[in-house]
């Protein structure tokens, strides 16, 4: 269910009005809806969603965590490069 939602807010031409709801649903206990909600976000080309997206770097899952990634590229978020350092000598690299 929350996974349709996601999709249906998605759809919208404006996501700003859904942008917090988006927001919430990368904190979910499910990892589908995080991933869902965090490619939705990066998809959004709104600034706004690099905050909830920085956030997800911190994420126990991997693949929410790579997503995050992903989806702050995509909007070119610039606070991004120094999460993504911190990130990349977390992991040894």
């Amino acid at each position: 269910m929350r996974l349709l939602a996601i999709d249906t807010l998605s759809r919208q031409k404006d996501l700003a009005p859904s942008l917090l709801a988006i927001a919430a649903a990368t904190e979910d206990d499910s990892r589908e809806v995080r991933v869902r909600a965090v490619r939705v976000l990066g998809a959004s080309s709104d600034a706004r969603a690099g905050v909830p997206l920085l956030a997800r770097l911190g994420d126990l899952d991997r693949q929410v965590r790579v997503e995050a990634i992903h989806a702050l590229a995509a909007l070119g978020d610039v606070r991004a490069a120094a999460a993504l350092k911190r990130l990349a000598r977390r992991s040894g690299r």
